[in-house]
């Protein structure tokens, strides 16, 4: 038998039994088959996200102003049902109260007491969102040039001193109950309530990056939520004993803020004013020209030169205004159901902690 030699081919062909793949190769198994877009590629070289100091500040703030306002509203409706129970009983003279006794709430659910109380509530809340659309802008521009936590603590003075107005009059027994509306004269103090969420919004956004606005916001509104969870047990529970003690809890909320105010590093100002389109040199000026491109000029050099237009010029922002209205609106509907759902189930005012839930509930009984 014949043995094969060193000339004869061999059976299989000689591979080496580990030999290495090109890296190429490699690198092209471990990349995806679809490339993502480098715009939704993540930044890995950004800084993890991290409240800064100034940030913790501004939610402090959130929650002192907003537990306050949660706090205040159900004993100021109080106050007010009990001032006007007081007057119609006594003018009537079917009943004489006591300006600083108890007042049996079930007396003052009657539709005489009712319609003055839904009428001097919608008045003053007029007359204070007139004062807040009148400063929102100028208040803005003035926080923005000066110093947002100056401007926010002269806010806070004119609320503070609206709130002790309203309590005045309401419980003065002499003085007409109408009187309450000129807590709009204090509320040119800055602007009110609004004014002061808008300058907590305006510190907010300054007190953190760009790219951690977004989370820093979404903690900002759980902030938010949980003054609504807490607010108003913490009213109905201490309205029990008395409605000095919300009343005064309101009060010491919002005076609360000037210590946070006083220690919290200056908030950054405008990083950048809005650009203004210089004038062509090839336009003459507007005194020189005749009829309507003299107003056309006119009206460019006013637009390039007020903030308001470029709002309605942003997409975006046009699509954001709606979402403001329904915040507003949900705001606005809730102090309504607050009198409403007293009324239509016979409730203390202390009980009714979510008239939103109770009317549902009301509407699935029936």
């Amino acid at each position: 038998m014949a043995t094969p030699t060193s000339t004869d081919p061999a059976p299989f062909p000689s591979t080496p039994a580990h030999e290495p793949r090109p890296s190429s190769s490699i690198d092209d198994d471990r990349q995806p088959l679809l490339e993502p877009d480098g715009e939704d590629t993540p930044d890995r070289s950004a800084p993890p996200f991290v409240l800064s100091k100034l940030s913790k500040y501004c939610l402090t703030l959130w929650f002192l102003v907003e537990l306050s306002g949660n706090v205040l509203m159900v004993p100021l409706i109080s106050l007010f049902e009990k001032a006007i129970c007081e007057t119609y009983y006594h003018t009537h003279g079917s009943l004489l109260l006591d300006h600083w006794s108890p007042v049996d709430e079930g007396s003052c659910k009657i539709a005489p007491i009712q319609r003055e109380l839904a009428k001097l509530r919608g008045w003053k809340a007029f007359f204070e969102n007139i004062a807040a659309i009148l400063l929102a802008i100028p208040v803005g521009h003035v926080a923005d040039r000066i110093s947002h936590v100056k401007v926010l603590a002269f806010i806070l003075s004119g609320m503070l001193a609206a709130l002790l107005w309203t309590i005045f009059v309401a419980t003065h027994p002499t003085l007409p109950l109408r009187l309450v509306w000129g807590t709009s004269i204090f509320y040119l103090c800055g602007g009110g309530y609004y004014a002061s969420e808008m300058m907590v919004s305006l510190m907010t956004a300054s007190s953190c990056p760009e790219e951690h606005r977004t989370r820093t916001f979404y903690y900002a509104y759980t902030v938010f939520i949980s003054t609504e969870l807490i607010g108003p047990p913490i009213a109905s529970w201490t309205s029990r004993y008395s409605l000095w003690i919300p009343l005064a809890i309101g009060a010491a909320l919002l005076v609360l803020c000037y210590p946070v105010l006083a220690v919290m590093p200056a908030t950054p100002k405008a990083r950048a004013n809005l650009s203004v389109p210089e004038a062509d040199p090839h336009i003459q000026d507007s005194n020189t020209q005749k009829g309507s491109q003299a107003i056309f000029h006119r009206f460019w050099r006013i637009k390039a030169n007020n903030p308001i237009f470029s709002l309605f010029e942003n997409r975006k922002m046009l699509l954001a205004l709606p979402i403001f209205f329904v915040g507003v609106f949900r705001g606005v509907s809730l102090r309504v159901l607050l009198q409403y759902t007293s009324v239509r189930f016979g409730w203390k005012l202390s009980q009714v902690r979510n008239p939103q839930l109770c009317l549902l509930s009301s509407r699935s009984i029936h």
